[in-house]
């Protein structure tokens, strides 16, 4: 019983924030700042590659 009125409390309420601008800006904002972290973390010999698939590519 108490199960039930759990599961129907969390339906019942949004799970996320409204988009607005400052959501976009924030969003954005951490993108940029991914991208400039993998930039530098990933050495430039090593651009580009990765490892192997786990199945073979056909040829």
């Amino acid at each position: 019983m108490i199960y039930s009125r759990l599961i129907l409390a969390a339906q019942s309420q949004s799970l996320s924030t409204e988009w607005s601008p400052k959501v976009a800006i924030v969003m954005i904002t951490c993108n940029l700042v991914a991208i400039v972290i993998g930039y530098y973390a990933i050495s430039k010999n090593n651009r580009g590659q990765g490892p192997d698939l786990p199945v073979s590519l056909p040829a």
